[in-house]
Parts: C-alpha cells; structure tokens; sequence
C-alpha cells in the first residue's frame, strides 16, 4: 500500500511553515490575552500619538479647521436664513393676499382638507397662520410652527405689505424676536432711532463684518470679557429684541447723565432716571403677562403629551422669571436712589 502523504510530517516538511506576522509582533502582547493585549494595544497607540504631535502642525490644522468652519457657517447658515426669509416672504405674499379678499375662509377650507390627506387632522382652535405653516413645512415641529406662523400673524396686525416683510422680520430682531401680536406693542421707534443716532456718532474701536444679520437689522449688542492678558473677547449677548431696545436706550440715558450730571441742588430723580425707571417696570409688567402665558402653555404642553414642547417652554419660563427677578432689582436701585435725592 502507497504511504499517504502527510504535509505536517518532518519527514515531508522542507520548509518551516511561517507563523503569521501579528502573531509575534509584538512579544509582550504574545505572553497576554484577551483585556490585558488590548490595552498594551492602547498604550502603544498613545504613546505613538504623543511622539508624533507637533504644537505647530496642530495649530496649522486648527487654522485649516477655523477657514473650513467659517466657510461652513456662510455656505450653509447664513444662506440657509436669507432662504429661509425669502421664502417666508413668499408665504406672506399668498397669506396677505388671502387675507385681504373675500375669499379666506374657503382658502383656509381648502388647507384643512389638504391637510387631511396628508393624514393630519386640524384643530378647530388652532390658527390660520399656523395651518398654512404646517401644510408648507411638514418637516417642522410644533416650536417652529408656532414661531413662522407668528410672523404671519404680527406682520398683518401691523399693516405690513409683502414687499416689506423681510425688513419687519429684521426690525423684529428675527423671527424668534417676533412678538405675539395680540399682546401691546409699545411705539419706542423714534426713541429708538434718536439712541442708535446718539451712539452710532461715539468714537469707533473696530469696525466687523456682519454678513450674518438679517436684512434691516440695526444693532447687536456685545459683552467684552477680559482674557487678563491685555485682550478681551467679544461675546454676543443675543438678547431678545424688547431686552436689546431696552439695553440702548438705558445706555443713551446713562450718557446723557455723565455728560448732563443732575445739579446738587435737584431733590427728585432726574427726567433720565424716570424714563429708565418707566422703561423697567413696563418690562416687568411684560415679563410677569409673558409668565402667565407660558404657564399656560406648560399645562397645555404636557397635558397632551408633547414634552419636548413643555421643557422649551419650561426653558423660557425660567428665563422670565430671571428676567422679572432682575428688573425688579434695577426699579428697586432706581427708587432707592430717588429716595435718597429727595431726603
């Protein structure tokens, strides 16, 4: 009988077979198993990280980062809100023209029923505005709907044409700042317009691009912190809109006063501090109705079952009640001061 041949035989083993190369790479790690060779792994890997950094390749890669991000914001987040505002005019444009003529209820009719058969049942309470939103943007939650169909709402109430929707938003603050129309707006324009003009004409101490505000926006306000090396870095303090028009004219006011200081002889508070104080407490007073609302619309939110919806707002109510808190620390200030003055 022919012998069988055997390749693990020594007898028929030439060569000797080759153990593969990761099997003995490393001598430590073949001693080890499991957990223990998985981090000698990781060790080695660190190590070799550490070797290979450089503080200048680095900073050169976070430059490249910092070009990219920068491009990143004005290719997708600043075009992104002009296309958004761009189309909102558009909406606006159908929504006003609806509005005006006789034909709105059967408009509406025809958004409900349209509506439906994208299977979503309208509310009988919930507004017009905030139909045609829905049916436009059907990939917007229940915050963004509330916040463009309030644009609508506000724009008409306030007599606004199509072609000047864009500037509304923008005076608004954007479309967050926009407020609900069925709450008093207080007329502050030519206050307004006098402060910006006063403080537009103070020295300049560096001039920035602001290709990210929206159209007809006319003033930010920002913080400078101190680095405590000489520098300091601006931050933007993204008030709401009636906070920042609050804000200007306290600074307006508080210039006037360094530059007019009241007469040592004056017992009552300065016409100044009366319209700062004035200007306070309708903010706290704003505040305190903002407070009610939102209460409301927590109960409502988690009585239905939307409690993504009832922590943003839980978020705001927070907000307002800090708010609230602080005004009534300025009017506090103010009325001690006056006090003082008259005794």
């Amino acid at each position: 009988m022919k012998p069988q041949f055997n390749p693990a035989s020594k007898k028929h083993r030439k060569t000797p077979i080759a153990a593969p190369s990761s099997a003995v790479a490393n001598p430590v790690e073949a001693k080890l198993g499991g957990a223990d060779a998985a981090e000698v792994k990781s060790v080695v890997a660190v190590q070799s990280v550490l070797q290979m950094f450089s503080v200048e390749q680095a900073m050169l890669a976070i430059e490249k980062l910092r070009i990219a991000a920068t491009g990143h914001h004005q290719q997708f987040v600043v075009q992104g809100r002009k296309a958004m505002l761009e189309l909102m005019s558009q909406v606006y444009e159908q929504y006003y023209s609806a509005k005006i003529s006789n034909e709105f209820e059967t408009f509406m009719n025809n958004v409900r029923n349209k509506l439906k058969q994208n299977d979503f049942k309208p509310r009988e309470s919930s507004r017009a505005s905030s139909l045609l939103i829905r049916l436009i943007f059907s990939n917007f939650d229940d915050k963004q709907i509330h916040v463009y169909g309030r644009s609508l709402d506000a724009a008409f109430e306030r007599e606004t044409l199509p072609e000047d929707f864009k500037l509304f938003v923008g005076t608004e603050g954007g479309f967050e700042g926009i407020r609900d129309p069925k709450k008093p707006v207080s007329n502050n324009a030519t206050k307004l317009a006098i402060a910006i003009s006063v403080i537009a004409n103070e020295p300049t101490i560096n001039t920035m691009i602001v290709n990210d505000w929206a159209d007809g926006e006319e003033y930010r306000i920002y913080i400078a912190v101190s680095n405590d090396d000489g520098t300091a870095n601006l931050k933007d303090s993204k008030l709401e809109k009636e906070h920042l028009d609050a804000t200007l004219l306290l600074v307006k006011a508080d210039k006037e006063r360094r530059e007019n200081p009241p007469k040592p002889k004056k017992a009552s508070v300065s016409e100044i501090n009366k319209a700062v104080l004035l200007q306070f407490e309708t903010l706290l007073k704003n505040e305190q109705a903002k407070q009610a609302q939102l209460k409301l619309q927590y109960k409502a939110a988690f009585d239905s079952g939307n409690f993504e919806l009832g922590k943003d707002v839980e978020t705001s109510l927070a907000t307002s009640i800090a708010m609230a808190y602080e005004y009534e620390g300025q009017i506090a200030d103010l009325r001690e001061k006056s006090k003082q003055k008259s005794d």
